[in-house]
């Protein structure tokens, strides 16, 4: 496999904006490594959008710039944007499906526009599409063929990697005056039948608060994870790198659980030493 070193902007983006799948990169084999780590500069950059626009036409602005350069580049030219152009290059080599990078994109919209979150089935569906199809870009860099069970275990991935990161980022979230998960606090939460036993129901006569919401988003996300073990225990063992940031999954839950008082005043993270150990062990397990 031709690949091209990375330029310095690339890796300070992975390593800063997506440290979990920046980490997981290193540990990956060599010949996958550089384009993980575009991976993670992307997904990193594209997901921090929402937190440094002021308006939200201008973050779709962003989103539509991104979108448009990967419809016309095809692996070729140059953007002047150097995560661009790295990514572009990764789809090309490795013949990722547009389709992916597409739903990456479009579910960054969801909290660009801050919109309403009315359900955990319609959260999971946004990490599925932010995080799992991250996980489904990994499993096609890693050359394996993508199968049902295979898609199946990303976006079971995505769901329960993708609400521990957004716990990570509820300080932050709040101070744009969004809430990203179900049952705004001060809102009426919204009921979910068809979901009951997988996502949860809320009662529709009362308020949810901050941290009921979190709990509940934990207690759907914890099922989803082992979901996504259960099924990684049995791909084959040349995938499992790609499952390597749902090492700290757990982690961050217990993080978010060991404190008390308000979500919105929470600091959930792991120490860096913390984070490198735990993906180091996950890679020989």
């Amino acid at each position: 496999m031709t690949t091209v070193k990375l330029h310095s902007d690339v890796i300070e983006s992975a390593r800063r904006l997506a440290p979990d799948f920046y980490l997981s990169a290193l540990l990956a084999p060599n010949k996958v490594k550089d384009d993980l780590i575009a991976l993670a500069a992307f997904k990193g950059t594209i997901e921090s959008i929402c937190f440094k626009v002021s308006e939200p036409l201008i973050g779709d602005m962003r989103l539509q710039w991104w979108c448009d350069w990967f419809e016309t580049s095809q692996g070729n030219g140059q953007s002047g944007n150097p995560i661009a152009d790295a990514m572009a290059s990764v789809m090309a080599r490795n013949n990722l499906a547009d389709a992916l990078i597409q739903r990456m994109l479009n579910a960054q919209r969801t909290h660009i526009y801050s919109e309403p979150v009315t359900s955990l089935k319609n959260v999971f569906l946004d990490l599925v599409n932010a995080d799992g199809m991250a996980f489904a870009c990994a499993a096609q860099i890693l050359g394996e063929p993508v199968t049902i069970e295979l898609l199946m275990a990303t976006a079971a991935a995505g769901r329960a990697y993708g609400t521990a990161r957004m716990i990570t980022r509820l300080r932050d979230h709040a101070a744009r005056g969004y809430w990203p998960l179900l049952g705004a606090p001060g809102e009426k939460s919204q009921n979910q039948p068809a979901y009951a036993s997988s996502y949860l129901v809320f009662d529709e006569e009362r308020r949810a608060e901050p941290r009921e919401s979190v709990d509940l988003a934990i207690a759907a996300a914890r099922r989803q994870l082992h979901h996504a073990m259960t099924i990684r225990d049995h791909l084959p063992r040349g995938l499992r790198a790609l499952f390597l940031p749902l090492a700290l999954v757990e982690p961050y839950f217990k993080c978010f659980e060991s404190q008390t008082g308000d979500p919105l005043m929470m600091r959930v993270d792991i120490s860096p030493l913390a984070r490198r150990w735990l993906l180091w062990r996950a890679s020989w397990i």
